[in-house]
């Protein structure tokens, strides 16, 4: 009895205090995410590529870009194109920025409890191509990364198109 109060107010202590108790799946599910490697080649990132966000727990995969604008057959993003219909979700959010992540580690007792990701992007891309606009501004490319208003920052994993040559 006194070890599960012991247990309790400790839970207690670290959600007093903000010291998050991680899972250990979810903490290999970050350091797996944290080690891929972005691709070498600069290509355009387009319908069909996949990205990642340090926060999140899944790959999502670019579901449309500027469907005027068409690279390898499938439309592409520039450094605009920050929206819910271009990129859906990362499957579970792990960042205690969001709201709902917060409220459920709170109701956990400082255990870090994930929440579906209902990503907030903060535009522009950065990282964008400098010698290819689309739509009248720069291309997001495979270096290009973009900021969540939950702290993620998203990078992308693979892309889907065929590399472009500048000079």
């Amino acid at each position: 009895m006194w070890d599960l109060l012991a247990q309790f107010a400790q839970r207690l202590n670290w959600a007093m205090y903000g010291i998050i108790e991680v899972p250990q799946a979810v903490q290999d599910q970050l350091d797996a995410n944290a080690a891929a490697a972005p691709p070498a080649v600069k290509t355009i990132v387009n319908s069909g590529s996949t990205c990642m966000c340090d926060k999140g727990l899944a790959p999502c995969t670019v579901a449309m870009g500027l469907p005027t604008i068409m690279t390898s057959k499938a439309p592409a993003l520039n450094e605009l194109s920050a929206t819910p219909a271009e990129l859906p979700t990362f499957g579970m959010c792990t960042s205690q920025a969001n709201p709902t992540v917060a409220a459920a580690t709170s109701a956990a007792m400082g255990v870090l409890t994930p929440m579906p990701c209902v990503p907030v992007f903060i535009p522009p891309w950065s990282g964008t191509s400098t010698t290819v606009n689309l739509s009248g501004a720069p291309a997001v490319n495979a270096m290009s990364s973009l900021k969540c208003s939950w702290g993620g920052t998203i990078k992308v994993t693979v892309t889907a198109n065929q590399t472009v040559k500048t000079s």
